[in-house]
């Protein structure tokens, strides 16, 4: 694996490491943690929202993840709609009492999933 293609997929694996950690986080800060995991998901979200766009095209993995214009513009598109999901829900989930810290990190896990389907090449 060269430079080159971890370039390529950086903003998918700053987002499964950032979800990772922010799991770590919420674990350890158990009672009270929900509100930080949720405001780090939306920064988190943001930031790779920042290295979506600044991306360059190119092709990684022997060709099976490509990155253009197109999928940048989506997955960009993606990550605002997660953002919101994760934002519009946080006040329903507190006002059930319901304070779930993996539900903001399958989010983004999920979000990862997307991500890596918009840039496949060859399904």
């Amino acid at each position: 694996m060269s430079a080159s293609e971890i370039a390529t997929a950086l903003p998918e694996i700053v987002l499964v490491l950032g979800a990772i950690a922010l799991l770590m986080i919420g674990v350890f800060s158990a009672p009270r943690g929900y509100g930080l995991v949720t405001t780090l998901s939306v920064a988190l979200l943001v930031v790779v929202m920042v290295l979506v766009a600044m991306g360059t095209n190119g092709k990684a993995f022997n060709g099976s993840f490509t990155v253009d214009a197109f999928a940048r513009f989506t997955k960009i598109l993606v990550l605002i709609g997660s953002g919101a999901a994760i934002l519009m829900t946080a006040d329903l989930l507190l006002s059930k009492g319901v304070e779930e810290l993996a539900y903001p990190v399958m989010i983004l896990l999920a979000t990862t999933g997307m991500m890596m389907m918009l840039s496949a090449n060859d399904l």
